[in-house]
């Protein structure tokens, strides 16, 4: 048989990146928030429009507020009487004290004067009748059980001076401060405020529509916040880290690779009609946010290893020969030098030469 034709060609050195990774099917996302109204209510102003920027915090619309001033208004009314009834108890019970504790002292003169008016006839028995004598220990008896028994009112009222009167005056106040509080909140709700810095993306009611809880008024969103979705095999998700480098393609913007970091790895997986378990890696783009749409696809590559502007040739140029590795070099003279050369990473295609050859020489392909 013949010698097979061998077909000969040459490459030049060049400078170059080699990226070793692996590529999964994605789809961009953008976190889009849709807000609504948190109560019932007519559109009074709408002060956006679509495409506009909005800060966070700033309003984009509002729904008739005059029934919740009013709200506010009875509410406040309301803690305002609540808080003088229950500075009228309070001095009314204060006053109530100062009269127990004045009769208590009168009670107890009383009871004194008479006892000691009592010990006296009992030193001069012999000047006075038994039923003298008998009337006097009476009324002192009495005295004391008057005293006795006033005392035991003023200790209790003492005692009671968080009674559950008192109670219930606080629990009045409290029960207005938060009836005055919900009417406050329901009047901030009349206002529908953004949540991010970000974009109108949608309105979907006008000035004098009804709204409610259950219907999306707007959608805003930031475009700096939209992501890759890629959903990556469980079988190379080990080789995946939070803040790995990803290059990512569009299929919409052609011949154009962004650079992105993984964010983020959802913890639940999902599985789809073949039973092939996946989950989602959710990677940031570090440029170009504003060019992306959300849904677009997209094709994400995973760099596992890398080498930036460094040497190559392709590694059909390598040849081993005595288990060391050479190359053809073609010379300025047009001659054929055999050179031994080192060889750093490789992604199949290209190999890193990291000794042995420079930027602009040429080397021999042999197929």
């Amino acid at each position: 048989t013949s010698e097979e034709e061998v077909q000969i060609s040459e490459s030049v050195v060049k400078k170059e990146d080699i990226k070793i990774g692996f590529i999964v099917d994605g789809a961009a996302e953008l976190t889009a928030y849709e807000l609504s109204f948190l109560q019932q209510g007519t559109i009074d102003e709408v002060l956006v429009g679509v495409g506009d920027v909005v800060k966070k915090g700033e309003i984009i619309a509002t729904i008739d507020d005059i029934d919740y001033r009013r709200d506010i208004e009875s509410a406040n009314n309301n803690l305002v009487e609540a808080k003088v009834k229950m500075e009228k108890n309070k001095s009314q019970k204060e006053i109530a004290q100062i009269s127990s504790k004045n009769k208590l002292d009168t009670l107890k003169t009383d009871y004194v004067s008479v006892n000691e008016e009592y010990q006296k006839m009992l030193k001069l028995s012999d000047i006075y009748t038994v039923e003298e004598l008998d009337k006097k220990k009476n009324a002192v008896e009495k005295a004391k059980a008057l005293y006795e028994t006033e005392f035991k009112l003023y200790e209790l009222s003492q005692n009671n001076i968080n009674s559950f009167d008192s109670e219930l005056d606080k629990l009045n106040v409290s029960k207005a401060e938060l009836a005055l509080e919900i009417a406050q909140e329901k009047l901030e709700n009349t206002m529908l405020k953004s949540p991010i810095d970000g974009e109108i993306l949608a309105l979907n009611n006008e000035v004098g529509e009804l709204v409610s809880d259950s219907k999306v008024f707007t959608i805003v969103a930031n475009k700096k916040d939209l992501s890759v979705v890629a959903q990556v095999s469980e079988l190379d998700l080990e080789q995946i880290e939070i803040g790995q480098r990803v290059d990512i393609q569009f299929e919409a913007i052609f011949n154009e690779v962004f650079s992105g970091t993984v964010l983020s790895i959802d913890p639940l997986a999902t599985k789809d009609s073949s039973g092939i378990i996946s989950y989602n890696v959710y990677i940031t783009l570090n440029e170009g946010q504003e060019r992306i749409k959300d849904g677009m696809t997209a094709m994400a590559t995973f760099i596992l290893a890398e080498r930036l502007d460094v040497i190559t040739i392709p590694n059909k140029a390598v040849q081993i020969v005595d288990k060391k590795q050479i190359v053809e070099v073609v010379t300025k003279e047009g001659n054929v030098e055999v050179r031994k050369i080192k060889t750093g990473l490789t992604d199949g295609s290209k190999v890193e030469v990291v000794e042995g050859l420079e930027v602009g020489e040429k080397v021999i392909i042999r197929k």
